[in-house]
């Protein structure tokens, strides 16, 4: 039964139906008794009734941006607007929907409808407003604003006593004014704020009817402001046909829509649409709608928090767990700002990291909260929450093996001939080992254990002991030992096991090449298919060492057969290195998407096997670094010091200390100043402390470079030019090249933001030649992607150098060395080409740069390279943020056409119209875009005249390298009904990739040129196009495309199951001398992923460097209607001597011309991208 002292919540107040009578449903039985029982809810619901009868209209209305705020019209009624009476009747005139919130108020104010006596007088007479002194303190301020002087301050109004009461009307035809006012101000009061309380009651606020939306049918795990910890809904509950929104859902959603119709750039209004849409678990939907809110106003309140719960909804309905990483970051933000309701934003993101499997950053997210928590419904659920994390233990039961053979190898073989016992547990390690198919400790048991051999047992564990300590070089050097040793007693297992400890000491050294040799002596040895432990381990080393050699393709082809063979011989821990490492390389190739699911996975693993520390460790390392790309700074703060608790369990101290410099590094440039010095001084102590190798100082030294860019991020530039003077020298004297890059980079910075420019510019000269050294290394478009990742700070310092120093022209060269520098050895054959048309000495060029965390702009000549504008165009993280919400919105054909246009202004304003495009907009606009912006669709964006930038102007982009020769990287080639044509069709490759629309579509444009080679169905394989490829002008292709490993085209199968495939590789490893343009009508040809603009651009520039003058790609899943009508469109252009550019943006108008394609979904995906 319900507790009297448990009073009517304002939900059960509102739900109260029209009348006392009506209380008579099942539901409100229990409601009905406690208000017979308990006075005060009785009172209460009394007083509710008599508001609810001056029937105040209940319907939706809706401004517009113009209109006042609803509650005036109460304000004005009682007389509180006097001097802004005449604009607001004026409004009202002119405004249907005011003059009717003007009517109900004025109805509301009617001073006969008021009765002083009973419940209603009993609750004027409690109010601080029927008290003598508050009327009188009133009154003389009402006299004041009148510009009377008041009245005898020693008179007092009293009471009248033993006369008839008076209505209010009659009071003032009978009293005084002067008496009158405090009793005009009394009645005044309780109307306007009866007033208030009665709209608020029939006119619920949008914060208000969302709340009541969650409490009666709640859809999301996340908590909402005002809602109750109410059960989920399930779509079985109360229905049979499911779940139906509730009616305060849908009226929010009404509201919402009619405002957007009448305003459609309202922010507030697509915010309350995209908080409808959560509540209907339309996580994408809403995210749409708070992103488009953001680009206009970004200060809305509780934006972040409605953003961070959508993109948790993506991750609920699509798995990823990249998207719960987003969600989390925005949580982390907001708790950084002293917000109102922390509990609630730990609550979240509390939840957000159990989605990732990060179930310690969980359970101090929900002890942090619960605190802070006011409310007990929900400080029950959060204990609960706490309870049952805790419980969580290991599912999956092992038998140890791998445990148990490490321990045996480290502790025991050296022990074989003088202990009993050791013998005892080596032999039952060898019979468990048989269990999974391994029989390497049963061989070494059975070979002949000589003196020399016994010798060869203690440098073994001893190499075993210090790789497991992460002490590298020591291991390598007892491996080395003990190969010699066991090659001299001819004992076969124990040399093998020896050559894989010196494979591991290679791969932690980072010495790939000798990795990889050492894998080319053991790898044909036949005894490994007896040991399945080694033959796992060595499949795990070659991908390893593999990967940092930049063989990406290979690195994950070994890594699939680790995690294959591993599953096959039970070996989780194997399985968890494995998948540790394809996270790491699947990141270094920016796959971050891919990346972050695996870590999660292997996290989850960790979680169920129990595993040691140091493999939940290596996750979370691999988090941090994929945060950090991804620009989550706080998510990856947030899991280093998770990792860093963690490390310190490890018995390896330098891994501990590693741990906490990291940990210093993330969290510094996080701007957590305070915490970070002290991670780097532990970190330091730590590593002093312990064993101190070869290397060891140099990685002391090279850690203080990191503190000495923190201390230069927090303001103390001269206590970092002391750290960077002490630990020079040791980097310097090195042969460690990132050491001495890192050094040099961060002198420069250091020097530049103290004024002394000449000496900064001199050291990121030197930063940026010790970058160069390697250039001659890089093979493959992976490769150079990654030397760009890991170098661009260095160029970026010598831009702002010359920045500062005001010289623009060699700002923006050393912009495009750094572009241009890993392509310098790519044959020049294949980038240079002659044609007809070659560029003006006046073209101009668009460059974009992200420098730091901000853009830069250059209108430049582009031979001789010349800067005519530089503009700084604001904060990276603002506009990369913008550009991202556009080609969202571009590529959802379900996105609103006015949203898009919205966003498209903003974007062109930010980017382009601070550099004078307007005044002069070019018939061919030359683009050389940074690419973090790569995959905006630029013909998309709108000019202020309302017309599409694609209707004034070509455009095309140019690559990293069009500075290299700049005489003819502007070319633009023609055509003739002579081209020779090569067309290949994918349509055909596996009966899923089948289209009604595709599987013409090349049939039908190889008809453009009578010369064209149609390759198709089965005979479509790799060799086949590739060969064909060479000799065409024109390449063609129609089909799919997939980014699971790089963006590769899905071609014929010659078995009808796995389809062959054209990659990035295999296209770098032929010559189109021939090829003017490849043009690639596929899905998402350009962007390896389509949700993150940052994308993998290595198909199309395969194709550029295999000497393709100019490449038609895509930068989303297309449609294949409208692609084969845009298709058309452009070869009746191409075929009769139009050029690409113009072909295209000839095409592009004719199809947003129909009704049917006005949206850039359609048309705006394709682009030119020149070499």
């Amino acid at each position: 039964m319900r507790p009297l002292e448990d009073h009517l919540s304002p939900q059960e107040l509102a739900s109260l139906p029209e009348s006392p009578e009506a209380l008579v449903s099942v539901e409100q039985q229990e409601s009905t008794r406690h208000i017979q029982q308990c006075e005060a809810c009785h009172n209460l619901a009394m007083t509710y009734w008599k508001l609810r009868s001056l029937h105040i209209t209940t319907g939706v209305v809706v401004s517009s941006d113009t209109c006042p705020i609803e509650s005036i019209w109460l304000e004005l009624a009682a007389g509180f607007r006097s001097e802004q009476s005449l604009s607001l009747l004026a409004h009202a005139a002119s405004c249907s929907v005011c003059s009717t919130l003007l009517r109900e108020a004025m109805d509301l104010i009617q001073f006969d409808q008021l009765d002083a006596s009973g419940e209603a007088g009993e609750l004027i007479e409690n109010l601080s407003s029927d008290r003598p002194e508050w009327q009188h303190r009133i009154a003389e301020q009402m006299m004041v604003a009148s510009g009377a002087s008041p009245a005898a301050k020693g008179i007092r109004a009293k009471p009248a006593t033993g006369v008839p009461r008076l209505n209010f009307i009659h009071r003032l035809r009978h009293r005084s004014v002067w008496i009158t006012l405090p009793a005009a101000a009394f009645v005044l009061g309780v109307v306007v704020m009866t007033g208030v309380a009665l709209w608020r009651t029939m006119r619920p606020s949008e914060a208000r009817l969302l709340a009541i939306a969650y409490n009666k049918q709640r859809t999301m795990v996340l908590r909402i402001p005002g809602a109750d910890p109410v059960p989920l809904a399930s779509g079985t509950r109360g229905s049979m046909t499911g779940l139906t929104d509730p009616t305060e859902l849908l009226e929010l959603r009404l509201r919402a829509q009619k405002h957007l119709d009448q305003t459609p750039n309202s922010s507030y209004w697509h915010q309350i649409m995209g908080e409808t849409q959560l509540l209907q678990q339309d996580g994408t939907a809403a995210r749409r709608s708070f992103e488009i809110a953001e680009t206009t106003s970004e200060n809305l309140p509780d934006l972040r928090l409605d953003l961070a719960a959508a993109w948790f909804e993506i991750g609920d309905k699509t798995g990823s767990a990249e998207a719960y990483a987003e969600a989390a970051e925005l949580y982390s933000r907001l708790l950084r700002e002293k917000p109102t309701d922390p509990a609630l934003l730990y609550y979240n993101r509390a939840l957000s990291w159990e989605r990732q499997n990060l179930t310690e950053n969980a359970l101090d997210d929900l002890r942090a909260a619960l605190p802070l928590e006011r409310s007990a419904a929900w400080r029950k659920v959060i204990e609960a929450e706490i309870a049952r994390l805790s419980a969580q233990s290991s599912t999956v039961t092992t038998d140890g093996y791998e445990i148990s053979l490490n321990v045996a190898t480290e502790n025991l073989l050296p022990h074989w001939s003088n202990s009993p016992e050791a013998r005892a547990k080596i032999s039952q390690t060898a019979a468990l080992g048989l269990s999974h198919h391994d029989r390497w400790l049963f061989d070494w048991i059975a070979a002949n254990h000589s003196p020399i051999s016994l010798e060869a047992d203690y440098h073994l564990a001893a190499a075993v002991a210090y790789g497991e300590a992460g002490e590298a070089e020591s291991s390598l050097t007892e491996a080395r030992r003990a190969i010699e040793l066991y090659t001299r007693a001819n004992e076969h297992p124990g040399l093998l096991r020896a050559q894989f400890a010196e494979i591991y000491a290679f791969q932690r050294l980072g010495r790939a090449k000798e990795c990889l040799q050492s894998i080319a002596i053991v790898k044909p040895k036949a005894a490994l298919n007896n040991y399945a432990w080694l033959q796992s381990q060595l499949f795990v080393e070659l991908g390893d060492c593999e990967g940092h050699i930049g063989k990406f393709e290979a690195t994950q082809e070994d890594l699939e057969r680790a995690l294959a063979l591993s599953k096959v011989f039970d070996l989780p821990l194997i399985r968890l290195r494995a998948l540790s490492a394809e996270a790491s390389f699947l990141d270094l190739r920016g796959m971050t998407t891919s990346a972050w699911r695996l870590d999660s996975i292997g996290l989850l693993l960790c979680r169920q096997l129990g595993c040691p520390p140091l493999r939940r460790y290596e996750f979370m390392y691999n988090m941090v670094m994929t945060a950090e790309r991804l620009e989550l700074p706080f998510v990856a703060g947030d899991i280093m010091r998770t990792g860093a608790h963690l490390a310190a369990l490890f018995q390896d101290a330098t891994e501990h200390a590693y741990a906490l410099e990291t940990l210093g590094t993330v969290i510094g440039q996080a701007g957590e100043y305070t915490e970070s010095t002290q991670a780097f001084t532990q970190a330091l102590a730590i590593a002093r402390a312990g064993k101190q190798g070869p290397m060891s100082p140099l990685y002391q030294a090279d850690w203080q470079i990191d503190r000495a860019e923190i201390l230069s991020r927090q303001g103390a530039p001269k206590a970092a030019l002391r750290l960077l003077e002490q630990n020079g020298p040791i980097l310097l004297a090195s042969d460690y090249q990132p050491a001495r890059l890192h050094y040099l980079t961060q002198l420069a910075s250091v020097d530049r933001s103290l004024g002394h420019t000449n000496e900064a510019l001199t050291n990121s000269w030197m930063a940026v030649r010790e970058a160069e050294h390697s250039l001659g290394s890089l093979h493959t478009t992976t490769e150079r992607e990654q030397w760009s990742q890991q170098n661009k700070k260095a160029y970026a310092e010598l831009v702002r150098c010359y920045l500062q120093l005001g010289e623009d022209t060699e700002a923006l060269r050393a912009w495009e060395r750094f572009r241009s520098a890993p392509y310098i050895s790519t044959s020049t054959a294949n980038l240079m080409r002659s044609s007809s048309k070659s560029t003006s000495p006046n073209t101009m060029v668009l460059v974009l740069a992200r420098i730091d965390d901000s853009y830069i702009g250059w209108i430049a000549v582009a031979h001789p390279l010349r800067v005519v504008r530089t503009i700084s165009l604001g904060e990276g993280p603002r506009l990369q943020q913008m550009a991202t919400i556009f080609i969202r919105l571009c590529s959802d054909p379900n996105s609103n056409l006015n949203d898009v246009k919205v966003v498209g202004s903003h974007l062109y304003s930010s980017l382009l119209q601070p550099l004078g495009i307007p005044l002069n907009i070019p018939n061919h606009l030359w683009i050389d875009v940074d690419p973090s912006l790569g995959a905006i669709p630029f013909s998309a964006l709108l000019l202020p005249s309302g017309d599409w930038l694609g209707s004034y102007s070509q455009i095309s982009v140019l690559p990293a390298w069009w500075v290299l020769h700049p005489a003819t990287s502007f070319e633009e080639p023609t055509f003739t009904f002579n081209t020779h044509m090569v067309v290949a069709s994918g349509f055909g490759a596996h009966e899923s990739l089948q289209s009604p629309v595709g599987s013409s579509e090349a049939a039908e444009i190889a008809r453009f040129f009578p010369g064209a080679t149609l390759i198709d169905g089965p005979s479509a394989n790799t060799q086949v196009v590739l060969q064909s490829m060479k000799s065409g002008d024109i390449f063609h292709f129609s089909g799919h495309a997939t980014s699971e490993s790089g963006t590769q085209l899905l071609l014929g199968s010659s078995d009808g199951e796995r389809p062959n495939t054209l990659t990035a590789g295999s296209i770098e490893s032929i010559h189109l001398r021939h090829c003017k343009v490849a043009v690639l009508a596929a899905c998402n040809t350009n962007a390896a992923n389509s949700d993150q603009i940052e994308n993998s651009s290595d198909l199309r520039n395969a194709f550029l460097i295999a000497g393709a003058n100019s490449v038609v790609a895509s930068n989303w899943d297309v449609d294949d209607k409208s692609t084969h009508i845009l298709m058309m469109a452009f070869y009746n252009q191409l075929v009769i001597g139009v050029t690409p550019a113009q072909s295209l943006q000839t095409a592009q108008q004719s199809l947003r011309n129909g009704s049917t394609w006005q949206h850039p979904y359609y048309w705006a995906s394709f682009e030119i991208f020149t070499n």
